[in-house]
């Protein structure tokens, strides 16, 4: 017993005090803490460009969200996905941008949605108890061929994410 902890403490440290931060939906395997974590300036604007589809995330600078989704084109694409948070939602802020939004509170920290908005912008707004939320999000199934943009808070650029899933945080 004593060799097995000498050697659970020995490999602890050869690591160097890193870790590897678990979250209570994660579709990928972990990553290091922060490589695909962006910042949204709070208060800032996106948009999807015209003959364009895909998602925005916007903030309010205090947990607040708000995640949109169009096809400027109008065909018949299904946006889907997961939204999730280390803490909680607050289902009382919970709220549909066009009423025709389909999302359910699936626990106190995941969200799942799904719409076929068409040219209309579809999405919600979401209140999380802490930061950073995670957004998965798909368009027919499919994980690329899409943005999610958000305005930087460095920059105050719209930018497109790099990363699907992808977290977001607003200071």
């Amino acid at each position: 017993m004593r060799t097995s902890i000498g050697l659970l403490l020995a490999c602890s440290l050869s690591l160097g005090g890193c870790f590897v931060e678990h979250h209570p939906y994660n579709p990928d395997p972990p990553v290091a803490p922060g490589s695909n974590l962006y910042h949204v300036l709070a208060g800032g604007t996106a948009e999807i460009p015209a003959g364009d589809l895909g998602y925005t995330v916007t903030a309010n600078g205090q947990g607040g969200y708000r995640v949109a989704y169009t096809d400027t084109l109008g065909t018949a694409v299904e946006f889907s996905g997961t939204v999730w948070t280390d803490g909680e939602f607050d289902s009382g802020q919970l709220a549909s941008l066009s009423g025709s939004a389909n999302y359910t509170l699936v626990a106190p920290n995941r969200i799942d949605f799904d719409s076929f908005p068409g040219a209309s912008v579809d999405g919600f707004d979401l209140v999380s108890s802490t930061d950073p939320i995670y957004l998965d999000a798909r368009v027919s199934g499919s994980t690329g061929g899409f943005d999610i943009l958000f305005p930087d808070a460095a920059s105050g650029a719209t930018v497109s994410s790099a990363y699907n899933p992808v977290a977001f945080s607003s200071p």
